[in-house]
């Protein structure tokens, strides 16, 4: 059984997890100009990596120790694909704003999920 800690930083990473995915969307559905968006293969491995954060979440809060590193790995990874190079690069104010907010919930996400890091596995 997890935490009240765990389980709030397990809703982080799944709020992230929505977030990368909806991206794609976004572009898809043009709420992002596509001279705006990152190359669609950037966008690609942002849904999986979502994808990845969001099968991994019920085993994760189950105890299963290897879930909950594969669910950590992902969110580590999530920012480096689109959020750093937005906040870094000429990206609109409002992408920057969005992908800063999403480089802070992920620290505390990590946070809020070490006690599920360091459990043993069930």
């Amino acid at each position: 059984m997890s935490t009240s800690r765990s389980t709030t930083g397990v809703a982080v990473f799944t709020l992230l997890a929505v977030l990368d995915i909806s991206w794609m969307i976004q572009v898809w559905l043009g709420v992002i100009d596509s001279s705006d968006a990152p190359p669609a293969a950037a966008l690609a491995a942002f849904a999986v990596v979502g994808v990845v954060t969001l099968a991994t979440v019920l085993p994760a809060l189950r105890g299963h120790r290897t879930a909950a590193w594969v669910m950590a790995g992902s969110r580590v990874v999530s920012p480096l694909l689109a959020d750093l190079p937005a906040v870094f690069l000429d990206a609109p104010a409002a992408i920057r704003a969005v992908a800063t907010v999403a480089i802070l919930l992920t620290v505390l996400g990590l946070w809020l999920t070490l006690p599920l890091l360091g459990r043993a596995g069930a």
